[in-house]
């Protein structure tokens, strides 16, 4: 298999390719660990996405400078309101037709009114997004994992 995108190996060596079920052993943990470190002061914790949103996010691991969640939501279904408060990298195992809606139930984006540009992209960046919901329209379970950076990364050398 070609290294078409960042990120590929990683996956690859640990057999997380798109259709695969992903554990806390998946990525070599006993037991995901739920730190407490400062939460974004623009995000209320409530709304986090693991708090409002939990049959829908999945901790798979955490420390001090990132959090990794799963996102998993089935056709037909939509996520409470939530919140990212940190920015992230995707990578999308799994894609669907979706609709997001902000706090107050208006859509923000329907991506069925998007043009279709072949391949969906697997890896991309998100900032932090602020309170919204997310309803799977399409036919095929969206499932993502999510790396949040919860600090800046020092600069190496």
């Amino acid at each position: 298999m070609s290294e078409n995108f960042v990120g590929e190996k990683f996956f690859v060596q640990r057999g997380l390719l798109p259709g695969t079920t992903l554990t806390k052993e998946s990525f070599g943990l006993d037991t995901p660990r739920r730190m407490t470190p400062d939460f974004p002061d623009s995000s209320p914790r409530a709304l986090d996405a693991l708090i409002a949103a939990p049959a829908h996010h999945t901790l798979l691991f955490e420390n001090e400078s990132v959090r990794v969640i799963e996102t998993h939501i089935a056709p037909g279904d939509r996520t409470p309101v939530h919140t990212h408060g940190w920015p992230s990298v995707l990578y999308v195992l799994s894609a669907s037709a979706f609709v997001r809606r902000d706090a107050q139930g208006q859509v923000l984006l329907d991506t069925r009114s998007m043009p279709q540009s072949g391949s969906p992209e697997l890896v991309r960046w998100s900032p932090p997004l602020p309170a919204h919901s997310l309803e799977n329209v399409g036919n095929v379970e969206i499932r993502i994992i999510g790396v949040e950076l919860k600090r800046p990364i020092p600069a190496m050398g």
